[in-house]
């Protein structure tokens, strides 16, 4: 055979296997599908995880979750069968190596493992991607895209080029020259690092090829159409229907049913509102019980006797010496963090010896009280104690945008303005820290250093199905964050509020969206106006009149997910019969 027939034949069978391939990349399907993307821990990505439930759930659309693994995922995704989740493993980090070098590194390998997930699964629809982070999969998913004849989407929850900013600062600190945008928010100009400017392109460029763009905020909205030229459509974070009120709804009707019953229907609406009092009572003590038994360690060192105020200084000098020199445990103190090296998403303290007071076969084990809030009626069930100190929840996810000096000061000054002002009725407070991030040492090691009587504060990892049953037993939650772009909205305060807890919000430019000042919670700009807040909001605890307003205010009225989705984001990912392409 001749050289010019072996090329000939060469290039035939070139040929023919781009066309086999491209068939594939295209070829059609049965089912409307989409692709989610996220770079990050699928489980604790619960906008991502809401979204891939409601095109499954309501469109009916099979749904492929593409993200890296970790934590678990909400057990109604994981049980749905339209939805299909792709965890990938993440980069080792290598932390002898510069963060550029690192990053570089990262991007590369995370690049060729999302470029051949997204190849062999069916065929999509759609891509919607998590934005940020945008390097490098943006740029993968772009390509895609082109590839495989999908509509590309991008849900942005912050700006990528901002969250870079952080870890790579000017090194020159310049107040920002000519003329901000309506967020107050402004490219990054000649004073900012080169990479975090090549960053603000590569996204401005990429961003402009996605058909659709969905949003979490309207500050975010005015941004991308004044700075990217995009068209964006808000879509705010909600609490789904299976966390929080609706959940606890469900609960409350049944009880009262089964009680009512016995009493009788005819003092059903003389009754009624006493009821939902008492069974949410009893919800949030067997919660409790149930929370402190499985994640005992978690609480170690915490004291539950309230302190006492002195009198005069020289009381006030023997009372911190007494309790300084006491061996039992009212300080301010941490339990161990340290987790499994065989098991890193198991959560603090957890012991999944015991047996569960909701699944457990004896009766004795069910009855047993684990958690000192809580205390027997005189029918034998639970209840809050009315002594019970006030549980305080701020999950967070360690990351420099999450900066938890704030709240130590504030924590200091409240409990000198307790000693000053005589302050008799302030209870004792559990805070409980919940989440895991870069920045979780740093900040735990500054919070050790303290020392103080009322505040305990205790780092908590928990299961995501346990995470919004304990949060929905707070009575206020605490929200550090406060924006790299100024235009993204904290979905912790939309945890929070689904399930019924008020915040204590870091006031930044686009909050007022989500927390509504004295509504629904309160704001703070500084560590002083956060401690007038715990002092204003807990002393008098469990009888304080406003922090009892704000709570009703949140429980009634909160939009769910599952309509706000369907009114915003519905609309826009039409079902496509993929025969006929």
């Amino acid at each position: 055979m001749s050289i010019s027939h072996t090329v000939t034949l060469v290039l035939i069978l070139m040929a023919i296997m781009i066309i086999a391939i491209f068939y594939y990349l295209r070829k059609p399907t049965s089912q409307t599908s989409i692709a989610i993307v996220v770079l990050g821990d699928i489980g604790h990505s619960p906008r991502m995880q809401y979204h891939s439930l409601s095109f499954a759930s309501l469109l009916n659309y099979s749904v492929h979750l593409i993200g890296l693994s970790g934590s678990t995922c909400r057990p109604e995704v994981i049980n749905n069968p339209n939805i299909h989740i792709h965890a990938m493993k993440a980069f080792p980090r290598i932390k002898f190596l510069p963060y550029i070098a690192f990053a570089a590194m990262k991007s590369m390998y995370m690049a060729i493992k999302m470029f051949i997930q997204l190849l062999i699964i069916p065929r999509p629809n759609y891509i919607l991607l998590q934005n940020p982070p945008c390097i490098p999969t943006m740029f993968i998913c772009v390509i895609v895209s082109f590839l495989r004849g999908s509509t590309f989407a991008i849900d942005w929850h912050n700006l990528g080029f901002t969250i870079l900013s952080l870890k790579l600062p000017p090194k020159e600190e310049k107040k920002d020259k000519g003329k901000k945008g309506e967020s107050g928010l402004i490219p990054p100009g000649s004073e900012a690092h080169i990479l975090v400017r090549l960053a603000y392109h590569y996204e401005r460029i990429l961003a402009r090829t996605a058909k659709i763009n969905l949003c979490v905020s309207n500050g975010m909205k005015k941004w991308l159409k004044q700075y990217f030229n995009i068209e964006a459509t808000t879509v705010y974070d909600k609490p789904p229907d299976f966390v929080g009120k609706g959940a606890k709804e469900t609960e409350k009707r049944k009880k009262n049913e089964e009680r009512m019953q016995k009493k009788g229907s005819s003092t059903l609406t003389e009754m009624g509102e006493v009821l939902d009092e008492q069974v949410e009572n009893e919800r949030k003590a067997n919660e409790l019980n149930r929370i402190f038994k499985l994640y005992h360690s978690g609480f170690d060192g915490f004291s539950f006797d309230k302190p006492k105020i002195a009198g005069n200084k020289k009381e006030t000098e023997k009372s911190s010496h007494s309790s300084s020199s006491s061996s039992s445990s009212s300080d301010f103190t941490f339990s161990s963090i340290t987790q499994p090296a065989d098991s890193p998403t198991k959560p603090f303290g957890i012991d999944k010896t015991l047996d569960d007071p909701d699944v457990s076969k004896g009766e004795k084990a069910s009855t047993k009280i684990y958690c000192p809030f809580v205390e027997r009626d005189k029918d034998g069930r639970l209840k809050l104690k009315e002594s019970r100190p006030a549980l305080l929840v701020s999950p967070t996810s360690w990351t420099p945008d999450e900066d938890f000096t704030p709240l130590r000061e504030a924590l200091v000054k409240a409990e000198e303005e307790i000693r000053k002002r005589h302050i008799t009725n302030f209870p004792r407070v559990l805070l409980c820290i919940t989440g895991k991030g870069p920045l979780l040492s740093y900040h735990l090691s500054k919070l050790h250093e303290l020392h103080l009587s009322f505040f305990s504060a205790h780092p908590l990892w928990l299961e995501s199905a346990d995470y919004p049953r304990f949060l929905s037993c707070a009575d206020a939650g605490v929200s550090m964050h406060q924006s790299s772009s100024g235009i993204d909205l904290p979905m912790k305060v939309v945890d929070m509020f689904g399930c019924g807890v008020p915040a204590i919000a870091r006031q930044f430019k686009c909050i007022n969206e989500l927390v509504k000042d004295n509504v629904n919670g309160v704001l703070f700009d500084t560590s002083q106006q956060l401690t007038e807040h715990l002092l204003d909001l807990l002393n008098d605890f469990p009888h304080n009149e406003k922090l009892s307003q704000l709570s009703k205010n949140v429980q009634s009225g909160t939009e769910r997910w599952t309509s706000c989705w369907s009114r915003c984001a519905k609309p826009l990912f039409p079902p496509i019969n993929r025969k006929k392409d």
